[in-house]
């Protein structure tokens, strides 16, 4: 069997994590909570879709952090992940273990695969079922599109706290 597809897609799937890293690791409490604007969406406010608007830090991590268990969970788990496994992350350091924990889990079945497994179509954590490639591709574009909101929003605070 082949896997010369699954490594390429391991590499990638590690440089998205590196990259999610780079941005969270030194993250504060005061940034994670922080509102940009006054009405800037919170976990508690609008889980699990905002709607139009700002959101905070720690709305977008639980955001990133919510769809990759998701995604693995049902990807290449028992699909029985619950909204509610992320309301229960209430603290940064909580949020931040359960990202870490989601991240194995899915790097751990990509590594399980062969490359023909990558036509196999499997169920995604918002009800259709897809190509388990596109899956694998669509999750490490979701981590880089949102480490850029985030790396924006650390900037924007540190610019504000300084003023």
């Amino acid at each position: 069997m082949s896997r010369a597809r699954i490594e390429q897609l391991l590499e990638s799937v590690d440089e998205a994590s590196r990259w999610v890293w780079s941005v969270v690791r030194d993250i504060t409490d005061d940034e994670y909570r922080w509102k940009p604007v006054p009405d800037a969406f919170t976990l508690r406010d609008a889980w699990p879709q905002p709607g139009e608007g700002p959101s905070t830090i720690e709305f977008k991590l639980a955001h990133l952090a919510g769809w990759k268990a998701r995604y693995a969970n049902f990807t290449f788990g028992d699909g029985t992940h619950s909204w509610q496994h992320v309301l229960a992350q209430d603290s940064l350091e909580k949020m931040l273990a359960y990202l870490k924990q989601a991240e194995e889990f899915f790097r751990g079945g990509v590594a399980a695969l062969e490359d023909a497994n990558l036509e196999d179509r499997r169920p995604t954590g918002w009800g259709k079922v897809s190509r388990l490639g596109s899956t694998v591709v669509h999750m490490i574009q979701h981590d880089v599109y949102h480490v850029g909101q985030i790396r924006t929003m650390r900037g924007l605070y540190q610019v504000m706290a300084r003023r």
